[in-house]
């Protein structure tokens, strides 16, 4: 074998040593992103659990607030039948007129706050929706980048073996 065809195998020799170890190197980093696609997929699953745990307590807070705006109803009506007993007993009754007026405008002040509180839970609800969906969103694309970096490190595998049996040849051929 001639000078310039062994420098010319050990240049290839070294070549495909570089192309193992640089393949190598990027198996490694694409492993390491799809462990991290992988746990960004689990954190966003747990997210959508708790987003789900979120809506089941807000519709919790819902009935109570239904029990809450139907006692201020029953103490309006309370109020106004109060009002008319008092108007009915005329003199003798103008002090519990004052009071009457007073639990009706308190019922109705318990009716307003419950049905900002309502609104303020659809809103959340419809927020929580939101981030639910969008989190699973970005938990399939998740998903889907850990099956293409799989796919990317098997052919990565198939490049370095054939890299070590086109070294093995190279070295036989020398």
């Amino acid at each position: 074998m001639s000078e310039e065809t062994k420098v010319d195998h050990e240049r290839l020799l070294s070549a495909i040593e570089e192309i193992a170890t640089s393949t190598q190197t990027v198996y490694q980093a694409i492993e390491q992103v799809a462990q991290s696609a992988t746990e960004l997929a689990n954190a966003g699953q747990e997210s959508v659990e708790q987003a789900k745990f979120l809506q089941e307590r807000n519709a919790d807070t819902i009935k109570v607030i239904d029990f809450i705006t139907n006692i201020a109803g029953q103490t309006n009506l309370l109020g106004l039948n109060a009002a008319i007993e008092a108007a009915r007993a005329g003199e003798q009754g103008r002090g519990f007129a004052v009071v009457a007026e007073e639990v009706r405008k308190l019922a109705e002040q318990s009716r307003e706050a419950t049905e900002r509180i309502q609104v303020t839970l659809n809103e959340m609800n419809r927020a929580v929706d939101d981030i639910s969906k969008s989190i699973e969103t970005t938990g399939a694309i998740s998903q889907e980048q850990a099956a293409s970096t799989q796919e990317i490190t098997a052919n990565l595998s198939r490049v370095t073996h054939a890299a070590d049996e086109l070294k093995e040849y190279i070295k036989k051929l020398a």
